[in-house]
């Protein structure tokens, strides 16, 4: 089963475009980044898998009600 190609288009590329800048900075994103492409990952696989991870913690962050810490 694969994923589904629905979706909002315009929040999608607003995600990967902004994980351009979150790819090259040196905190956690941009580790996940390098460690993506240090596996043999392309960069826009790799783009999008940082644009995919960013939703899932911004979700886990709210359901917890805690303080994001970098």
């Amino acid at each position: 089963m694969s994923a589904s190609r629905q979706g909002n288009r315009r929040l999608k590329n607003l995600l990967i475009f902004s994980c351009n800048c979150l790819a090259r900075s040196r905190n956690r994103w941009g580790e996940y980044y390098a460690r993506c492409r240090g596996r043999g990952m392309p960069l826009g696989k790799a783009l999008k898998a940082v644009a995919r991870k960013r939703p899932k913690v911004i979700y886990a962050i709210m359901g917890d009600k805690v303080p994001y810490a970098a």
